[in-house]
């Protein structure tokens, strides 16, 4: 099994979680206390697995290409990795913003302010859009498998 696989898998279920987390932190200021480090940790990891999951991704792209050729992949493959770069850039804005607003606007018991409204509609769209990102590679991903798979070959 390609490490792309497991990196990727690894990406497709911490950007969720990390995205989730970022909500709950952002429109529930009951839960911020708990949730700081968590949402850090998770937006950190969910970044690092897309980096991990692009270069390994590239890896077996090449392999691919050198096997089978580039005609064959262009149409799946590689729009898969194009939405992938997107995801990962998603990802790490999710992560930039909440490093921006967990210690200012948006820490515990902060008051409400101009400056957190702002925050949380940063914090919403960068986790929507982590969302989006996310599901957009997936199922990319899983075309461009399938479409490659010698099962499906007619």
């Amino acid at each position: 099994m390609p490490i792309h696989a497991l990196a990727g898998h690894l990406a497709a279920t911490a950007t969720p979680l990390a995205a989730v987390l970022a909500l709950l932190y952002a429109l529930a200021p009951r839960l911020r206390r708990g949730l700081r480090w968590p949402a850090l940790a998770a937006a950190a990891l969910a970044a690092g697995t897309c980096i991990w999951a692009g270069a390994a991704g590239s890896d077996l792209y090449r392999t691919y290409v050198d096997t089978v050729g580039a005609d064959a992949l262009r149409t799946t493959a590689y729009v898969h990795a194009k939405a992938a770069d997107d995801l990962t850039i998603a990802a790490g804005a999710l992560l930039i913003v909440l490093l921006a607003v967990v210690w200012r606007p948006l820490a515990p018991d902060r008051p409400r302010s101009v400056g957190q409204v702002i925050a949380i509609v940063l914090v919403t769209l960068a986790a929507l859009a982590t969302f989006w990102t996310t599901w957009t590679t997936v199922s990319l991903a899983l075309e461009s498998v399938w479409a490659h798979h010698t099962a499906w070959k007619a």
